[in-house]
């Protein structure tokens, strides 16, 4: 750190990438930064850039330009599109698309397409396919799930089907169906479906007896 700060680079001294990568890494970059003029004010990702080779110092200077907005793009990125900021958006909407209806964003054939207007408009084909057949799923789930729900409704109401009990001109007894309740709840302005109150009778949480008169 002592030698780092002595040879006035404090950034790399306190850098903790720098701590972390082995000796002969360590010797190779303090040897390109004394060979490159200028390079003892770049940024450690800066010069492992350029010492990858992935592009010239303009080239990381761009993307790094670019980038604040634009955190999940890489250098590949980058390099192929350019810095076309509506290429990005669309871009990130392809992307959310294509990783929801299932493809792998890691491979290259899906991160990187050779077209992202072309790439986009097959995504979203694909992606309005995947949520309408999900849609289509929830429905025939609701429907088998509401009919289970009416069976075991009746199921259970069957069971005091021939418990009426009256007096003082009163009838108290148990709904046998579903629109029976719906009726009652129209008629009184009471919350039994909305509620999920025949719901609750399906799994026998509960017990609705409605009274009304004998007539």
């Amino acid at each position: 750190v002592e030698l780092l700060v002595g040879a006035k680079l404090d950034h790399l001294a306190l850098n903790k990438s720098f701590a972390k990568m082995t000796k002969p890494k360590q010797k190779a970059v303090l040897n390109f930064i004394r060979v490159t003029p200028g390079a003892d004010g770049w940024s450690l990702a800066k010069i492992n850039f350029v010492m990858n080779k992935k592009g010239t110092p303009q080239d990381f200077d761009a993307w790094q330009k670019f980038r604040p907005l634009s955190k999940v793009v890489d250098y590949k990125w980058f390099k192929k599109y350019g810095p076309n900021r509506d290429k990005y958006i669309l871009y990130s909407d392809y992307t959310r698309m294509a990783e929801y209806c299932g493809h792998d964003m890691k491979e290259d054939y899906w991160k990187y397409p050779k077209s992202i207007k072309k790439a986009h408009d097959k995504a979203m084909k694909q992606y309005k396919l995947v949520i309408e057949a999900e849609e289509i799923a929830a429905k025939k789930a609701k429907a088998k799930e509401a009919r289970a729900k009416e069976r075991n409704f009746k199921k259970f109401a069957g069971a005091f089907s021939k418990s009426v009990s009256m007096a003082c001109g009163l009838v108290a007894y148990i709904p046998q169906t579903f629109g029976k309740v719906s009726d009652h709840a129209i008629a009184l302005h009471q919350c039994l479906t909305y509620a999920d109150y025949t719901g609750k009778m399906a799994k026998r949480d509960c017990l609705l007896v409605f009274i009304s008169d004998v007539a």
